[in-house]
């Protein structure tokens, strides 16, 4: 976990973009096997949608979706990894 939080502090700090995205990071934390939405329960696919809709809200901004959604934004990236979803 304090690896991770390593990452995006670096990322923050070195990024001249607003918004981060996996460019930001080091192939290893990115590489993942995306969820198939054609798996997902009715609570995953609506967490899912939620997030999304929250995500285009605040126009991609992370810090914003969290605060809205009551997560940590580090809970979040890892549900944007888990359901595969750009911003």
């Amino acid at each position: 976990m304090r690896e991770l939080q390593n990452y995006i502090e670096r990322a923050v700090v070195l990024s001249r973009d607003s918004v981060l995205t996996t460019k930001h990071f080091p192939e290893k934390i990115t590489k993942t096997k995306p969820v198939a939405t054609d798996t997902l329960n009715p609570l995953e696919l609506q967490e899912k949608e939620t997030i999304e809709k929250t995500l285009r809200l605040y126009n991609g901004n992370i810090y914003k979706t969290s605060q809205k959604l009551g997560v940590s934004r580090n809970t979040l990236y890892s549900r944007l990894k888990l359901y595969d979803i750009s911003f």
